[in-house]
């Protein structure tokens, strides 16, 4: 069942949503993030399924935009969704965290319906678009001591861990995908102790070939060197782009800057909105400060400041703002 649920207006908040179900998915697990649009299947009873997830969350995040907090007497309206998911959390006693979109304040609890007012007395939480990132990271950080990740989410960070590691922990990246990771440790534990000892014996044996003294510093440095995993994975940067409502955008362009040198690079999405860059050429190096952007005719330009070492957040959705929304 869900522990976080997303409540928010399409019409307010829509992209911001999106792009904060994201990081919490990837973080916690799709099965641990309930939010309409991605959750719903098209056959789920719309009502049913909503209250449902509610009833099995352990917290609800209110997202409060412009519009939101404009218009917030429309929760005295029976009819009106917003209202009936915060009742439905109200009612099983589910943890509410208000969250300000771009630092908008909270309506004056006195414009609310008295049934609603808790919703504000809780601490709330901002959600910015230029630090969106660290935003996310704090509200995770915060989300984290009431929720725990799924046990998929675990089993995928190992795995991706070890696949980064190269040969030949790579193989071992596949299989945290299908075995207990208790099983997978205890394995891993034992090849690694197997693999520790032949590496040295390799190491000593190419320089014992390369006509040094058999395990002298400068000689096992060498043999080792020369047999380091020469993968460019660690330098491709993919991403997919959306709109407010969730469609793809095909034919948006993607610019990274070097902030250091100045250096950039372009990318086009597809029909899918997804793109790909490798971020050699813009000689990118631990630390390296990147600017991003995304342009499409018609939406309003999303724009991010990351380090590389932290740009690898970008595989998951970029959300422009500007399509219009219904909620």
């Amino acid at each position: 069942m869900p522990g976080i649920f997303i409540s928010y207006r399409r019409s307010d908040s829509a992209g911001q949503a999106g792009r904060l179900f994201d990081r919490l998915t990837a973080h916690f697990g799709e099965d641990h993030v309930f939010m309409d649009v991605d959750t719903l299947s098209p056959s789920e009873h719309f009502a049913t399924r909503i209250e449902k997830a509610i009833a099995g969350a352990d917290v609800m995040l209110v997202l409060i935009g412009p519009r939101w907090a404009a218009e917030s007497a429309r929760l005295a309206d029976p009819a009106d969704f917003v209202r009936r998911e915060l009742m439905a959390a109200i009612r099983v006693e589910c943890r509410l965290i208000p969250i300000s979109i771009d630092g908008v304040p909270f309506p004056d609890a006195a414009t609310l319906p008295e049934e609603l007012r808790g919703v504000l007395a809780a601490e709330g939480a901002t959600l910015r678009h230029a630090e969106f990132g660290r935003d996310a990271d704090h509200l995770i950080d915060v989300l984290s001591r009431l929720v725990k990740p799924s046990p998929e989410v675990t089993r995928r960070c190992v795995s991706s861990a070890l696949v980064r590691a190269g040969w030949p922990f790579s193989w071992m990246g596949a299989l945290a995908r299908r075995v207990p990771l208790r099983l997978l440790l205890a394995s891993g534990l034992a090849a690694g102790l197997v693999l520790w000892a032949g590496s040295i014996w390799v190491a000593r044996w190419q320089a014992w070939s390369a006509g040094y003294d058999a395990g002298g510093q400068d000689a096992t440095a060498s043999a080792l060197e020369s047999g380091r995993d020469a993968s460019d994975r660690g330098f491709i940067l993919r991403g997919r782009v959306k709109d407010g409502a969730n469609r793809d955008i095909e034919d948006a362009t993607v610019t990274l800057k070097n902030f250091q040198t100045g250096k950039s690079v372009e990318a086009t999405t597809n029909q899918d909105g997804n793109f790909q860059v490798d971020l050699r050429q813009i000689e990118v190096g631990r630390d390296t400060l990147i600017d991003l952007v995304v342009a499409k005719t018609s939406y309003r330009r999303f724009t991010d400041r990351f380090r590389y070492a932290e740009g690898f957040d970008y595989r998951s959705v970029l959300q422009l703002d500007g399509a219009p929304g219904g909620r």
